[in-house]
């Protein structure tokens, strides 16, 4: 890992985040906030950038991997300010994942590929059994990007690490009042963290087969 790397990784983060945020500001009607927010995300962007140029060997690998964790990073803090998480990066971010599953090992494209059929199936039958529930779709589509990106190992840990942080803050937090949850703003920087350790893992541990 050279300077120029970590240079590189960090600018591409930066200009991918502001992107991402402009994309999924503008679909959940917000767009006039984007500017409030753009710093901050762009700061984000770049810093991914460090453990992107850390982590992946490749050019391929750390662009995937910074459009995937700066459009986690914009999804996080639209989901904070709207309590919703726009198809419009949803839906393109689970596409991708399919097509860098194929392209980085074809073994694990059905299993990640049936994952995310059955988020997005699931969430529709749990729809359809009860309506009033009002169930988070966004939640679910988010999920499915990360079966894309990460195989069914890597979003069933993304989403008990997760919960496990919007139950501890949500006990920390509460004062004898419900409060709404924007459960994306806990599940996106999880999976940014499960993406990013299962490669360093699978170096560690070539007999562990988690990405399947």
């Amino acid at each position: 890992m050279t300077n120029l790397t970590v240079f590189c990784a960090a600018v591409f983060g930066s200009l991918s985040a502001l992107l991402m945020a402009r994309i999924g500001f503008a679909a959940a009607g917000i767009v006039r906030l984007w500017h409030r927010d753009a710093r901050l995300l762009a700061a984000a962007g770049a810093v991914l950038g460090l453990p992107a140029a850390a982590v992946f060997d490749t050019e391929a690998e750390r662009c995937a991997w910074l459009l995937l964790a700066t459009a986690l990073a914009a999804l996080a803090r639209i989901d904070c300010r709207t309590y919703r998480l726009p198809d419009r990066l949803t839906l393109p971010l689970a596409a991708l994942g399919l097509l860098v599953a194929a392209w980085r090992d074809p073994g694990s494209f059905a299993a990640a590929a049936a994952a995310c059929v059955a988020f997005v199936v699931g969430w529709r039958l749990l729809d359809l059994l009860s309506p009033s529930a009002g169930l988070p779709g966004g939640d679910f589509k988010l999920l499915a990007a990360a079966a894309a990106w990460t195989g069914p190992h890597g979003a069933a840990a993304a989403l008990v690490l997760a919960c496990a942080a919007a139950r501890s803050v949500a006990a920390i937090g509460r004062r004898g009042r419900k409060r709404r949850i924007p459960f994306g703003a806990y599940l996106a920087p999880a999976i940014i963290l499960v993406s990013l350790t299962l490669p360093v893992v699978a170096a560690l541990f070539p007999t562990l087969r988690l990405l399947g």
